[in-house]
C-alpha cells in the first residue's frame, strides 16, 4: 500500500456522491424555490452556485428547468460535475472569472466556512455583488460553534465502497475556532493493490454576529438569518445558520 497527501476534494470526489446520499438536498431545492417565488420578480431566474461539488444540487435545479450555472474551487469536483453535462466553472469564490449578471447567487452547506478570515468573506460578498443583477439575492449558510463542539469534535466515522473506503477524523480547535476533518480514503489500483491518499480539510468557525458585521451595508441588506429551512429566525443554540442578502 502506498501512502499519499492531497489537498482538499482531490481523491475525496470520487467517492463523494456516495458519501454525501444522506444529505438532503430536496430541503436547500424548496428554500431556493420559497425564496425566488418571495423575493425574485424574474419569471425566468438565472442561478450561479459558488462551491457546488460534484453538482448534485445542479442537477436537481437544472432537471426542475432553471438556468444554472455552477463552480467549484476544486478541478476535481468540477470534472464530476462536467460528467454530470453541468455547465460548470473551477474558480475561487474570492474572484469569480464571469461577466455574467445572476438573480440568485448560492453558497450551500457550509462552504463558506473554507473561507478564513473576514477580509476574504469581504471580497466573496464583492464580487458576488458584482455579478448579481439590482435586487440580486445571495444565499448562504454558515454552520457554528455549537455543531462543531456537539458533532464534530473528537468524533471519528467509517464507510466503504465497493472499490474503496475512507476514515474520517473530525477535531475542533476552540481557541483557534478551526474545524479540522482529516479523511484517510483507500482506493483500489488497476494492480489489484490499495493506494491510501490522506485529505486535511480545514474550516474556520466564525460566530454568526461577526458573519452579519461582516456584511457591506452599503452592497446588501440582509433579508433574513434562518436557522432551519422553514426561515425561522436564528437563534443562540443555531447549529446551522441561512444568510439571505439582496443586492442594494
Amino acid at each position: 500500500m502506498t501512502v499519499a497527501q492531497q489537498e482538499c476534494y482531490g481523491r475525496l470526489a470520487s467517492f463523494y456522491d456516495t458519501m454525501m446520499s444522506h444529505v438532503p438536498y430536496s430541503n436547500w431545492v424548496h428554500l431556493i424555490k420559497d425564496i425566488l417565488a418571495d423575493y425574485c420578480e424574474k419569471e425566468d431566474p438565472r442561478l450561479f452556485e459558488i462551491g457546488g461539488g460534484t453538482g448534485t444540487l445542479g442537477s436537481i435545479l437544472v432537471y426542475e428547468g432553471f438556468a444554472y450555472q455552477g463552480s467549484d474551487y476544486s478541478f476535481d469536483m468540477c470534472q464530476a460535475a462536467w460528467k454530470k453535462g453541468l455547465d460548470y466553472l473551477c474558480c475561487d469564490c474570492r474572484h469569480i472569472p464571469i461577466q455574467s449578471i445572476y438573480d440568485l447567487v448560492f453558497f450551500c452547506f457550509d462552504g463558506i466556512n473554507y473561507l478564513h478570515s473576514l477580509d476574504d468573506y469581504a471580497m466573496t460578498f464583492l464580487e458576488v455583488h458584482r455579478v448579481l443583477a439590482p435586487g440580486g439575492l445571495f444565499l448562504f449558510d454558515i454552520t457554528t460553534e455549537r455543531s462543531s463542539r456537539l458533532f464534530f469534535n473528537d468524533y471519528t466515522e467509517a464507510e466503504s465502497f465497493p472499490h474503496g473506503a475512507y476514515i474520517r477524523y473530525c477535531t475542533y480547535d476552540v481557541p483557534e475556532r478551526k474545524q479540522y476533518n482529516t479523511f484517510d480514503i483507500f482506493y483500489e489500483t488497476d494492480t489489484d493493490r490499495y493506494c491510501r491518499q490522506r485529505e486535511e480539510h480545514v474550516q474556520t468557525v466564525f460566530p454568526t454576529q461577526e458573519v452579519s458585521g461582516a456584511i457591506p451595508e452599503d452592497l446588501f441588506r440582509i433579508v433574513g438569518m434562518w436557522e432551519d429551512f422553514d426561515r425561522s429566525n436564528a437563534g443562540p443554540l443555531a447549529e446551522r445558520v441561512h444568510f439571505l442578502l439582496q443586492k442594494r
